[in-house]
């Protein structure tokens, strides 16, 4: 009996070391870094957003092979020109078809640029804005077929 005991003892030890170094090993990296100080800053530029009027609003042709991807920027109501904005694409499952560019004002208020989808599924589209000191980010997801 008491060697059935033992045995359950090294076992219970032994998962527990094993279960210890897999998640130390196996790494996914779903906890966002620093997420205490951009959570903070995001409700902050949220309410600055909203005193400011801006909207962000996504655009364009989500489909294998190039894509115009467009951004329209209002502030009031009215387009918001000379703003700097960069976009990312990347697909949820790898980071192999990753994609960036900075995007260009095509018309007033309204920044595009041609990325690459080479394959089918989920797409995250991540999009820096800049005007002046103000920054703010947004984030879609896109299906493409």
């Amino acid at each position: 009996m008491k060697a059935l005991i033992y045995a359950l003892y090294v076992l219970v030890i032994f998962i527990t070391v094993y279960t210890g170094y897999m998640a130390y090993k196996v790494y996914d990296g779903l906890v966002e870094e620093q997420y205490y100080v951009k959570a903070k800053n995001y409700f902050k530029t949220k309410r600055l957003e909203e005193d400011l009027g801006i909207k962000v609003s996504l655009k364009g042709s989500f489909q294998l092979g190039k894509s115009m991807v467009e951004i329209v920027l209002t502030e009031r109501g009215k387009p918001l020109r000379g703003a700097i904005v960069n976009v990312y694409l990347g697909h949820a499952s790898t980071t192999k078809y990753d994609r960036a560019c900075q995007m260009k004002e095509v018309q007033s208020g309204v920044y595009a640029c041609n990325l690459s989808i080479p394959v089918k599924g989920k797409w995250l589209v991540r999009a820096a804005i800049q005007f002046g000191d103000f920054k703010t980010y947004r984030r879609w997801f896109v299906d493409v077929e």
